[in-house]
C-alpha cells in the first residue's frame, strides 16, 4: 500500500513536544486517549484508517460477524480530543538518531517521542508451503479471505458432484492456541450447522475439520483440567486432534506431518507470531539485539535502552516482567502498556524519573463453539462450560469498539444463538481493481479445477 505523506498542517504545528505512535492497534490507541489533555501534538499513524478488534477475526472468517461489527475508523476514536489527529500511512523505515519517521511514499516525519505499536505479523516459520498455501489469520482481509474461501468451496462442489467427497471441503488449523482452537470449533459449526441447511447434500461428516498441533496439549497456557476440556469439548463438535504432530509441508492438497499426510482444501497457519518488522529495523539502527519472536528490547519503563524519547508496547515490546520472563502477547498486556506509556511520556515533560511498568493480570479466557468457553481468571478463579461461554460474550461485547458495534455483535450472537444460523456468509470480492488473484485465489481455483472430471452441474 502506498504511504500517504506525513506532515503536519500549519493549524495544528506548534512548540509543543510532537508524540509519534505508529500503529492503531490496543496499544497505540491507548496511549492516543490517554495522552488527552496532555501538552504535546499527538500523530497516530497506521496503514489502516480503522483499528480492528482482533480477538474476534475468526467469527469474521467462520460467518459469524461481519468486518464492521468488529472495526471502528480511527478518526471516531480520536474524535473530540484536540491533541491528537491521525495520519494513513505505511512506515517503511525509522531513524533513530536523526528521531525520524519515513512512509513508503517517501514522505517523512520528525518526532520528539516516538511510541512503536505496530503489533505481530504472522510467523511462517521455515517450512516448505506455508506461505504460499495456508491462510493467516492476523487482519481483516485474511478473516475475508479465509471466509470468501471456505464459502467458495462449497458452492463450487455444489455444482460438481466429484468434488464432494475429494477432500475439497476439509479444512487442517495448524496450531493449538486460542485462535486455532476457536477457529477450529466455529469450523466445525458452521460445517455441520448452516452448511447442512444450505446445501442439501452435506450431512454432519461431509467436510471434516482437523486440528494440529505439535504440543502435548491444547492451550498450554491454561490449567490442565481446562485444557482436557478443550479437546473433549473440540472432539465433540466432530473436531479431528492431532497432537504431538509436526507439520513438514504445506500443499495444495494439504498438511504433510510426521505422522502421514492430511488432505484438504483448507489449511489455516494459527501457529504463532512475529513481532511486526519494524522492531527488526529499530535494532539493526541502533545494534541491539532481539528478544524471542523478533521483540524490540525495552527496560522496565518500555522504552528502548538508552532511549528514553523511544518507546515500545504491545506484540511488538520485548517486556519483561519481575522473574525475567517475557509477557504474553495478549490485547491486556498491549492496553496496560499503551496507558503506562502515556504516564511516563507525561512524567517526562515534568522531568520525573520513569516508573516500571507492572502487568494486572485479571486472566484469560476463550471459547470453544457454542456453549463452551474455559476462563482462568485472577486469584485462580476457573470457569468451564456454558458460564464460562456468557463470562466471554459479555467480556468481549463491552470490549468491543463503540456502541453500535457492541449492540450489532449482541444481537448478532442472540440471533445465531437461537436459529444456529450464520448470516454472514457473503462471498465478498476482496480483489482489487485492474489486479490479478491472490495467491491463495488463484490456488483454489486451480485445485477445483483440477478436481472437475466434466460432470454437469446437479
Amino acid at each position: 500500500m502506498t504511504g500517504s505523506p506525513l506532515s503536519l498542517s500549519s493549524e495544528t504545528a506548534t512548540d509543543r513536544p510532537r508524540v509519534v505512535i505508529v500503529g492503531a492497534g490496543f496499544g497505540g490507541v491507548e496511549a492516543a486517549q490517554a495522552l488527552k489533555g496532555a501538552p504535546v501534538e499527538v500523530m497516530l499513524v497506521d496503514r489502516n484508517n480503522y483499528h480492528k478488534f482482533q480477538p474476534l477475526l475468526y467469527q469474521i472468517a467462520t460467518a459469524g460477524l461481519t468486518s464492521g461489527n468488529v472495526t471502528m475508523p480511527v478518526r471516531d476514536l480520536l474524535r473530540g480530543q484536540d491533541n491528537a489527529r491521525f495520519r494513513r500511512a505505511t512506515i517503511a523505515d525509522i531513524d533513530p538518531e536523526a528521531q525520524r519517521i519515513y512512509a513508503k511514499a517517501g514522505a517523512s516525519m520528525t518526532y520528539d517521542v516516538l511510541v512503536l505499536a505496530v503489533g505481530a505479523v504472522t510467523n511462517y516459520v521455515d517450512i516448505e508451503g506455508v506461505q504460499e498455501h495456508a491462510f493467516p489469520l492476523k487482519d481483516i482481509p485474511d478473516a475475508l479471505n479465509l471466509r470468501n474461501h471456505v464459502l467458495e468451496c462449497f458452492e463450487t462442489a455444489d455444482c460438481n458432484v466429484a468434488l464432494r467427497n475429494s477432500c475439497a471441503l476439509d479444512a487442517v488449523v495448524v496450531g493449538g492456541g486460542p485462535t486455532g482452537v476457536e477457529t477450529a470449533a466455529m469450523l466445525s459449526e458452521l460445517f455441520r450447522q448452516t452448511m447442512c441447511r444450505d446445501f442439501e447434500w452435506v450431512e454432519p461428516d461431509t467436510a471434516q475439520v482437523h486440528l494440529v498441533d505439535r504440543g502435548s496439549d491444547l492451550m498450554a497456557a491454561y490449567p490442565p483440567s481446562l485444557r482436557e476440556y478443550t479437546r473433549h469439548s473440540l472432539e465433540q463438535r466432530g473436531v479431528d486432534v492431532q497432537l504431538n504432530t509436526s507439520v513438514e509441508a504445506v500443499s495444495e492438497e494439504g498438511v504433510q506431518t510426521d505422522d502421514g499426510f492430511v488432505r484438504a482444501g483448507t489449511v489455516v497457519w494459527a501457529a504463532g507470531v512475529r513481532a511486526h518488522p519494524l522492531a527488526e529495523t529499530v535494532a539493526d539502527a541502533l545494534d541491539v539485539d532481539l528478544a524471542r519472536g523478533g521483540r524490540l528490547p525495552v527496560t522496565r519503563a518500555l522504552h528502548v535502552p538508552d532511549r528514553p524519547s523511544l518507546y515500545a508496547v504491545g506484540d511488538v515490546a520485548g517486556a519483561r516482567n519481575e522473574g525475567g520472563s517475557l509477557y504474553p502477547q495478549l490485547a491486556p498486556v498491549a492496553i496496560q502498556q499503551g496507558a503506562h506509556v502515556a504516564h511516563q511520556i507525561q512524567r517526562q515533560l515534568r522531568d520525573r524519573e520513569p516508573e516500571p511498568f507492572r502487568y494486572r493480570d485479571l486472566g484469560k479466557m476463550a471459547t470453544i463453539g457454542r456453549n463452551a468457553g474455559i476462563a482462568d481468571l485472577a486469584g485462580g478463579i476457573q470457569f468451564k462450560g456454558v458460564v464460562a461461554w456468557l463470562i466471554w460474550a459479555l467480556v468481549h461485547v463491552t470490549k468491543l469498539p463503540g456502541l453500535r458495534n457492541r449492540l450489532i455483535a449482541f444481537l448478532n450472537w442472540v440471533y445465531n444463538y437461537l436459529t444456529d444460523d450464520r448470516k454472514a456468509r457473503m462471498i465478498v470480492d476482496t480483489i482489487p481493481m485492474h489486479r490479478t488473484a491472490e495467491p491463495s485465489v488463484r490456488r483454489i481455483r486451480r485445485k477445483l479445477q483440477s478436481l472437475e472430471n466434466g460432470e454437469s452441474v446437479s
